[in-house]
């Protein structure tokens, strides 16, 4: 009743779902109302992962690049909390939720050291 209540919902037959996430405690996802267990299962699991996954190394690189057909991995230079465009990027990659996966690499890395050549 207390959630209910907070985000204004009552239930029809095509009710929403709303996913609530540890690390985005205020910030629940809607997802369409389905018919099949195995459906709701499949919204369940385009959000079990971060939002954006924060990469430290070449491994974990590789790990993220690899689990999905499209993934997205930004280099910011200062630490999330001081870097301006890191909650522009954290709210595209929510937009994106199950579409594409979102990395991100903080501090002065450079693309070379997760084997990423360019000029």
């Amino acid at each position: 009743k207390h959630l209910a209540r907070k985000h204004n919902y009552s239930c029809s037959d095509r009710c929403e779902l709303l996913i609530f996430k540890q690390d985005e405690p205020d910030e629940p996802y809607t997802v369409p109302g389905r018919q099949f267990a195995e459906e709701i299962h499949i919204d369940c699991y385009k959000h079990l992962l971060p939002v954006v996954s924060v990469v430290d190394n070449k491994g974990q690189f590789d790990r993220v690049t690899s689990a999905f057909d499209t993934a997205i991995v930004a280099f910011f230079r200062r630490e999330s909390n001081r870097e301006p465009w890191y909650e522009r990027y954290r709210a595209v990659a929510r937009q994106l939720r199950g579409r594409a996966l979102f990395g991100a690499i903080f501090g002065d890395r450079d693309p070379r050291d997760f084997g990423i050549e360019h000029d």
